[in-house]
């Protein structure tokens, strides 16, 4: 990035659109990079923290804090629906991570002056938590494809400018794995795309 600012003071206007292309495709690989580094101490086991007790909605609602910023620029909300309070057992740094990948996906499919609605209900011993986005929804190939390493999806599908790696949802199913939990995708039957992901309830 120092590259491209020292080359775009000297090259001329005409060619400044060069230079940021420059730098932005720089992030892309750096984030790229930093991806697959992260992406392979979570396949060995070796980013897992100590577990400890977590309220599901309280970690919804940090994570979410950590994108308001980004929220804010296409005026996306978030609507938490949950009855009562529910406990997981986890890695909080890690899985925060993962939520907040999930919810920056919702934001960046999500069309402006929207909401994201997020729902956590208890089924059977687990607690299960829906997060829902209003946009046009995957194709049937993507239930399973957004999880695998440097899939982009569809560029159509967004109009929010911004770099990816390709490795958010694939960190995040890792992620979760981990957690001895399950994350899946799916189309709302009014529209949209829901990221499920399914942890065991603890009490303790």
């Amino acid at each position: 990035i120092l590259i491209g600012e020292r080359l775009e003071a000297v090259v001329s206007k005409k060619d400044r659109y060069l230079v940021k292309r420059l730098k932005k495709e720089s992030k892309r690989l750096r984030k790229m990079v930093e991806g697959t580094l992260e992406l392979s101490k979570l396949e060995n086991n070796k980013a897992i923290k100590e577990n400890k007790r977590i309220s599901i909605s309280d970690l919804v609602m940090e994570s979410w804090q950590s994108l308001k910023p980004l929220a804010e620029k296409k005026d996306v909300k978030i609507n938490l629906l949950t009855p009562t309070e529910y406990f997981i057992s986890g890695d909080i740094e890690n899985l925060k991570r993962a939520f907040i990948n999930i919810l920056d996906n919702a934001i960046r499919f999500s069309p402006v002056n929207e909401e994201i609605q997020v729902e956590i209900f208890k089924r059977d011993s687990s607690v299960v938590t829906r997060v829902r986005d209003k946009g046009i929804g995957l194709e049937a190939n993507e239930f399973n494809d957004i999880f695998t390493r440097f899939y982009m999806g569809d560029p159509s599908r967004t109009k929010f400018k911004k770099s990816s790696s390709g490795l958010g949802l694939s960190i995040t199913k890792k992620i979760i794995d981990n957690n001895n939990g399950f994350i899946k995708a799916f189309n709302h039957k009014e529209g949209g795309a829901i990221i499920e992901t399914i942890f065991k309830l603890t009490n303790e």
